[in-house]
């Protein structure tokens, strides 16, 4: 004990400057990891901002390429549709392959406020396009295919005075024509609907599949007024038009397999007939 005593006291500077060293050596390296995690923490934050905004940098130039992959899956799908209601009506059961085959088109140029509206979209003949293909919306039906050259085709909209379109009542199974007036572009007029047919407001209306062009079906508005017009017997039925043509930028353009060898036997009956 004498010894330890002894040896505290002739080394006394030395000791205490050894803790010295250590209570410092501990103070600071507390410090340290305080400020190091103050640091790690603020460089987390940071971090983390810039890779959220690199995020949504990302997101924004691959949304083309995210919505072209979404408008094939939606082709891809009318498409099946089209075959498994075909295989359902069809009575030769070797042609199971739809009769109706679907393509993306993107709208080019529009117009709405005109009598007569023409779209342009951005498929043609080396794509298979032709005239009198039925083009559409997701939302509903859009108009017909009229000219076409080789990588372009323009689309007779049902915005167009001179279009029309065979629809019926989706409930009833009436059927009459859509027409546009030419003054407002969200709404079009079904005409040719018996006064005797019972008509409530929103009833859907759809296309009735009596042309060669439109697949039956496609959904073409709702009934938003009703008039009855005593002296020919029919209603003048306002439509509020499913699709927003002011805001229309993709479409599929649908082709009927069977629509020159339909259109041939109409024409010949037509003309033989006297029709």
């Amino acid at each position: 004990m004498q010894n330890l005593l002894r040896f505290i006291l002739r080394h006394h500077f030395l000791l205490l400057f050894i803790i010295l060293e250590i209570i410092t050596l501990n103070f600071a390296i507390s410090h340290s990891t305080l400020r190091t995690k103050r640091f790690m923490g603020s460089a987390n934050k940071v971090s983390g901002f810039l890779y959220e905004r690199y995020s949504g940098v990302t997101t924004y130039f691959t949304l083309r390429q995210n919505n072209d992959a979404l408008l094939a899956e939606n082709q891809r799908l009318h498409t099946q549709v089209l075959t498994y209601n075909t295989s359902l009506v069809r009575t030769d059961t070797s042609v199971y392959e739809s009769l109706y085959s679907y393509q993306t088109a993107e709208v080019v140029k529009n117009s709405v406020s005109k009598e007569n509206n023409i779209i342009t979209i951005n498929k043609g003949k080396k794509q298979g396009v032709r005239e009198n293909m039925a083009v559409v919306s997701p939302d509903g039906a859009v108009g017909v295919t009229a000219k076409v050259s080789d990588n372009y085709c323009t689309v007779v909209s049902i915005l167009n005075k001179r279009m029309g379109v065979s629809a019926k009542l989706k409930d009833t199974e009436y059927f009459g024509s859509i027409v546009w007036t030419g003054y407002d572009y969200r709404y079009g007029l079904l005409n040719e609907i018996p006064n005797h047919v019972k008509i409530n407001k929103h009833d859907t209306i759809v296309t009735s599949g009596f042309s060669a062009i439109f697949p039956q079906g496609i959904l073409i508005g709702t009934v938003d007024s009703i008039q009855r017009v005593t002296e020919d017997n029919f209603y003048d039925i306002r439509i509020k038009l499913s699709v927003d043509f002011k805001n229309l930028r993709y479409v599929y353009i649908i082709e009927n397999k069977d629509f020159n060898e339909r259109t041939i036997l109409e024409d010949a009956t037509k003309s033989e007939f006297g029709f």
